[in-house]
């Protein structure tokens, strides 16, 4: 068993202190493991993802200057 399917079986247990492990609903077990690789991925890509914003707030976005947000659209 792998680190993060074992950090997920253990708060998986706590959650149902009294209910058997093979007892948890299979797709609830999967949405744990998915939740998991989301944070990771976050984590992992964080200083990029912040690079990215700061130079979105400095120089705004591609063709930004050509929106007319106070227009509704037709």
């Amino acid at each position: 068993i792998d680190a993060t399917a074992y950090v997920i079986l253990t708060r998986f247990s706590r959650k149902f202190s009294e209910m058997n492990l093979s007892q948890i609903p299979e797709e609830e077990f999967h949405d744990g493991l998915k939740d998991q690789r989301r944070r990771r991925w976050a984590e992992e890509n964080r200083a990029f993802i912040e690079s990215y914003n700061a130079y979105i707030e400095r120089n705004g976005v591609f063709g930004e200057d050509l929106l007319d947000l106070d227009d509704p659209p037709v």
